[in-house]
């Protein structure tokens, strides 16, 4: 019997993609430190919040309890009401994607987002993949300042055990150099602002312009190793079922 396989999904323009914390964060920051488009004063793509909210510590001279604290206490709420002006929606694939990995056997998924865990859930609520993620395995960005902490904390929440296969999907080199620090396989999308190439140069194995693939319905014995169409979810459930 094949090992057991753990796959863990970054979150933002990865699953989904609603864009609204970019000015969500220049505000937060403004209020911490006192600078305008504190957002555009470092580099927070593929960082985690608490991350963040250290960088906005140093700057504004307070500890990083303090700083985390009054991060969370804004950001969320601003989150909470952004949402409500976007469409609930993942990005294309996402539902179909998730709905096989669930009903596959041997795989166990999860989440490993930089984002604050309370951020991520509501985020996964407004697209709709709280049946997905129920309960919401995986680690956030509330405890880590490293991304690869993050991943590490992520695989283990998901029963990873050494010598299973271990894949990591996101849409950032950050994603896919903390993906080789914590010993596993790194998988990019290019759904987010860098390209196959930038992917790839970081360390990514594999690099897919979106998630998702044509309906699966007949068996392969070349290396995907599926005995019967009974195994695939295409071969039984129309496509709009697979979306339910």
């Amino acid at each position: 019997m094949a090992a057991r396989a753990v796959i863990l999904f970054d979150l933002d323009r990865t699953l989904v993609d609603f864009g609204v914390d970019g000015p969500i964060l220049d505000r937060v920051l403004f209020d911490l430190t006192g600078l305008s488009e504190g957002g555009a004063r470092f580099d927070g793509v593929g960082l985690t919040e608490r991350g963040i909210a250290a960088e906005a510590a140093r700057l504004a001279g307070l500890s990083l309890d303090v700083a985390f604290e009054r991060y969370a206490s804004l950001y969320t709420p601003l989150l909470h009401a952004a949402l409500q002006t976007r469409p609930r929606e993942a990005l294309p694939g996402v539902r179909a994607l998730l709905g096989a990995l669930q009903a596959a056997e041997g795989v166990m998924y999860g989440l490993a987002t930089g984002g604050m865990r309370a951020n991520a859930l509501l985020k996964v609520a407004h697209a709709g993949l709280e049946p997905y993620f129920d309960p919401p395995r995986g680690a956030f960005g509330d405890a880590h300042e490293a991304r690869g902490d993050v991943f590490r904390a992520a695989a283990l929440d998901c029963g990873w055990l050494p010598g299973e296969r271990l894949v990591f999907v996101g849409d950032t080199p950050r994603d896919m150099e903390a993906a080789l620090e914590a010993g596993g396989v790194p998988v990019g999308v290019a759904t987010g602002a860098f390209d196959e190439a930038a992917l790839r140069a970081a360390g990514a194995a594999e690099v897919h312009m979106r998630i998702s693939s044509p309906p699966y319905r007949w068996p392969c014995f070349y290396g995907m190793d599926t005995g019967s169409r009974g195994q695939l979810l295409a071969a039984n459930m129309e496509i709009e079922e697979i979306r339910s």
